[in-house]
């Protein structure tokens, strides 16, 4: 799992070949919608921890892992 900046400064979770950008926060974990998800239509979601320590969830992907996106 890393986190990486956005053109925006925001952050953005590459976790297995898959980025994500932050959609929400909770009181503890914070869920991510995959980057594809407008040119892709992808609806793949990620929720980890507050900490970004923990892999909480994923959801499938509508589309094949990026090999040079986020190996871990």
């Amino acid at each position: 799992m890393e986190i990486i900046k956005n053109n925006k400064g925001g952050q953005k979770l590459c976790y297995m070949g898959y980025c994500y950008t932050k959609k929400a926060k909770s009181a503890v974990s914070k869920r991510w919608e995959c980057d594809q998800r407008g040119s892709q239509k992808c609806r793949a979601i990620a929720t980890t921890d507050l900490e970004l320590t923990v892999m909480k969830s994923v959801t499938e992907h509508t589309h094949a892992a990026d090999m040079f996106k986020g190996k871990t």
